[in-house]
């Protein structure tokens, strides 16, 4: 995980697309890494004058898409995660995605959020973090973001995985004028 880190953190600051980047990030992995290791990630660039996110998912939780209403859209991973083989990847590159986020915010989050515990003791889920989401909707996002992590991680409910939720949010027009 802290040589993924350092690749994102150093080829980062020259390759701006994110395909590219999971391809080269992988290559090296795929070159040094310990058989048997592999990292997930998703990762993307926003631009808030145009509101369009582009993003690639390497093996990762499907990001999640809130559009008003409330309606949600998955984004499944088209590629395995880094470091398994070079060659799983077509020509090195990440499929990468556009997605206007309008009026909407994109989740991306770990497992450990999705396998966190409710007040039942049943693991939370997908559909479970939708309720969440939308339960704390009104919210600014930062606070709708800590409410989620508070939510999971209680003293009567311990985590048993990191939880790592984070939201790209657009302000629809007003944030482009």
């Amino acid at each position: 995980m802290a040589k993924t880190v350092s690749l994102f953190h150093c080829l980062g600051k020259t390759v701006s697309d994110p395909g590219k980047l999971l391809g080269m990030i992988n290559l090296e992995l795929c070159e040094t890494g310990t058989r048997g290791m592999f990292v997930t990630m998703v990762a993307g660039l926003y631009d808030p004058a145009s509101g369009v996110l582009r993003f690639a998912n390497a093996g990762h939780e499907p990001p999640l898409r809130r559009k008003p209403g409330p309606l949600y859209e998955d984004f499944p991973a088209a590629a395995p995660p880094l470091g398994i083989a070079p060659d799983l990847v077509p020509d090195g590159v990440y499929p990468a995605t556009d997605i206007d986020l309008g009026s909407g915010t994109f989740y991306v989050f770990t497992d450990g959020v999705t396998e966190g515990r409710t007040e039942h003791n049943c693991m939370l889920g997908v559909e479970g973090l939708r309720g969440l989401l939308d339960q704390y909707e009104g919210l600014p996002t930062v606070a709708r973001l800590t409410a989620v992590a508070d939510f999971l991680d209680r003293p009567d409910r311990p985590l048993h995985d990191d939880v790592t939720i984070l939201a790209v949010e657009s302000r629809g027009d007003a944030a482009r004028g």
